[in-house]
């Protein structure tokens, strides 16, 4: 339906079940296996946190993305937001960061 919103404790909600159903999961399979990789789920993120993620993705995929291209995307007045706030240093740039002085 068009011009309908939803409650914003609505995508909580979903990403509680979402959740919910893979820690039962996880934890059958782990009680079955006893295989580590299953002993825990994933951490909680809220919605908000997806769009933190998906900033710092964007750039991490593809460093050709401009600044000011993620900048629209998020709807941010300033770059500065966007760089400083929504973009996060992930353990692959630091992996590169690594590789690339270990190169020097």
């Amino acid at each position: 339906q068009k011009d309908n919103y939803f409650n914003l404790s609505k995508p909580n909600n979903w990403l509680n079940s979402i959740i919910d159903m893979g820690l039962a999961d996880y934890a059958a399979v782990f009680k079955l296996t006893h295989d580590k990789k299953y002993k825990s789920f994933i951490p909680r993120i809220t919605p908000h946190g997806f769009r933190h993620t998906h900033a710092t993705w964007l750039f991490e995929k593809n460093p050709g993305i401009l600044p000011k291209t993620v900048q629209k995307r998020l709807g941010h007045k300033n770059i500065g937001v966007t760089l400083n706030i929504y973009t996060h240093v992930s353990s692959n740039q630091n992996e590169l960061l690594s590789d690339t002085l270990n190169q020097i």
